[in-house]
């Protein structure tokens, strides 16, 4: 609202001020959301909930065992290399050891999919 247009006799800077500092009010914007939940959409997983619940009283422990669920999360890529991979022959009259320098954790990440049941992990998948 345009306040400037109600009352022309007051500057704008001043009914800003007004507004702002002596009202305490200030403007703010809308959330955007993927989709506003209607009550119905609200009791649907609490309906899911109680069917499920009533199913595991009746089935017990035999209801779980079809369930799959899965997780993903980004890990850091590292290829590391032995202390063995890097041993050369060497005479006792050779010159000093090679140097190999530490490893850090490369920038590379990589996807990790993991899916278990109750009776363990299932796959680990890494894209």
């Amino acid at each position: 609202m345009d306040f400037s247009l109600e009352f022309p006799q007051i500057s704008r800077r001043l009914l800003h001020e007004i507004v702002t500092e002596k009202l305490r009010y200030n403007k703010v914007c809308a959330r955007w959301v993927p989709k506003l939940l209607t009550e119905g959409h609200k009791k649907q997983p609490k309906a899911a909930s109680l069917t499920f619940l009533e199913a595991y009283e009746k089935d017990g422990d035999s209801l779980l065992h079809p369930v799959v669920t899965g997780d993903e999360t980004c890990v850091k890529h590292m290829t590391c290399e032995t202390k063995k991979q890097y041993m050369v022959w060497g005479h006792t009259s050779s010159p000093k050891r090679p140097r190999k320098c530490l490893q850090t954790l490369s920038a590379r990440k990589i996807m990790a999919n993991v899916f278990w049941n109750r009776e363990g992990v299932l796959l680990v998948d890494f894209l």
